[in-house]
């Protein structure tokens, strides 16, 4: 018994699991006794969690896009943190949005400074856009016919489809699959949950879009509304 405690005393400066198994297998064991106070200077026993992973496992996923970001871009944050600091810290990290909006993925109106992360924030994390224009102006063509409805920056590609497919052109569910939007004068099709403020440069509030059959269908396949 004496040397096996021995081994786990030793194991246990870098393994914390074989302490904890060894806890349930022998409670109120001398080897805990032996290690009061090595974590914590009050309570009976010792903790062993590392303040930096803990910090780290609470943090809160931040993915944002915005005016002039090419990609999905990452950002953690603290729990307790304001949507006024994202934006501090997102606008020193992107000098071109420093005094942007801010707004939640599909919400129209911009977040509040003042809010707190962790009231908006899902288990998965936070969605967010940063962007000059308040509403972006969208207009869909489809066989001759234009359409125009007034978005959020951060409402998806996936969401304007599905209004002009479905609520403004009445396509069924199997007729909007095997369509997509285009940007009108080129042959970009984003991604459905690419946000549309990302497809305007932050001066002109507006976007134009074809809504064309996706000639996938038949290999790769398309994506629904």
């Amino acid at each position: 018994m004496s040397a096996l405690l021995y081994l786990l005393r030793r194991a246990a400066r870098t393994n914390n699991s074989a302490l904890a198994r060894f806890d349930r297998a022998f409670p109120g064991s001398l080897f805990l006794d032996d290690l009061k106070g090595e974590g914590t200077k009050t309570g009976n026993r010792a903790s062993y969690s590392d303040p930096a992973e803990y910090k780290a496992m609470n943090l809160i996923d931040i993915f944002y896009q915005g005016e002039g970001l090419a990609d999905i871009q990452h950002l953690e944050v603290e729990p307790e943190a304001t949507f006024g600091a994202v934006r501090a810290r997102l606008g020193a990290r992107h000098p071109g949005v420093i005094d942007a909006l801010l707004f939640i993925e599909e919400e129209e109106a911009p977040i509040e400074n003042a809010v707190c992360v962790k009231d908006r924030a899902g288990p998965t994390g936070l969605k967010i856009h940063l962007h000059h224009c308040r509403h972006v102006e969208v207009t869909v063509a489809f066989n001759g016919v234009q359409v125009e409805r007034r978005f959020s920056p951060a409402s998806t590609v996936a969401r304007v489809k599905h209004w002009a497919a479905a609520d403004k052109f009445g396509m069924s569910p199997e007729e909007a699959g095997e369509h997509v939007l285009q940007v009108a004068g080129k042959h970009d099709r984003p991604a459905p949950g690419t946000h549309i403020g990302t497809l305007t440069d932050g001066r002109v509030c507006g976007v134009a879009f074809d809504l064309v059959p996706d000639h996938r269908i038949n290999g790769a396949g398309g994506w629904s509304v």
